[in-house]
């Protein structure tokens, strides 16, 4: 925490390959009563991937939770991903042929160029819109370490839910041993203030 300086109390998570350890920093301190180890880490990805793509082998498990197509969703991106009921029921009115009457009337630009740029504004959302996010598509693919493409389906975003959710409860138990509210706050607020991108264990 001394490289962020400004951190005084704060929660390290340090996911390792077969455990994690949860360590609170209280007054820049190491606060070993709220100290935990929890007995699963990378290699616990690795077993539930392996479940649930019985056929790939271990190295290709390893690639793909390595690659960008393996993600952990948060509620609100899997309820609005390709799986979620959601995002399947509402779609956006296609607003093709509509063009805006009275940009036309106040414009100093002539009918024909309005008409021209807004064309180019829709073949630019049109493009848009081909690319999708991981979350979007049903199936993605990655490349092995032998050059093999391997397609594969949901299971890419199902293999850390349970780790994720080990980690949660270990932090809460961890940080209930601060006794000042004001510190245990500040140690909650620095997990999403410091804005961590994933980490590949």
């Amino acid at each position: 925490m001394f490289a962020y300086g400004s951190y005084a109390n704060a929660c390290v998570i340090d996911v390792g390959y077969q455990k994690t350890e949860v360590t609170p920093i209280v007054d820049y301190q190491v606060f070993v009563p709220g100290s935990k180890v929890l007995d699963l880490g990378g290699q616990f990805i690795n077993e539930r991937l392996a479940r649930l793509l019985p056929d790939l082998t271990p190295a290709q498990i390893e690639t793909l939770k390595k690659s960008s197509i393996f993600e952990s969703l948060s509620a609100e991106d899997a309820k609005n991903s390709f799986f979620g009921t959601d995002a399947l029921a509402e779609k956006n009115a296609d607003e093709d042929g509509v063009f805006d009457v009275a940009a036309i009337v106040t414009s100093d630009k002539s009918t024909r160029e309005i008409l021209a740029e807004q064309e180019k504004q829709k073949k630019g959302k049109k493009q848009a819109k081909k690319v999708k996010q991981n979350s979007e598509l049903e199936r993605n693919k990655f490349v092995d370490d032998d050059g093999y493409v391997i397609e594969v389906g949901k299971e890419r975003f199902q293999g850390s839910a349970e780790l994720i959710d080990s980690i949660a409860r270990t932090v809460y138990k961890s940080l209930l041993h601060v006794t000042d509210p004001k510190r245990r706050q500040e140690c909650y607020d620095a997990l999403s203030d410091l804005n961590l991108k994933k980490t590949k264990v």
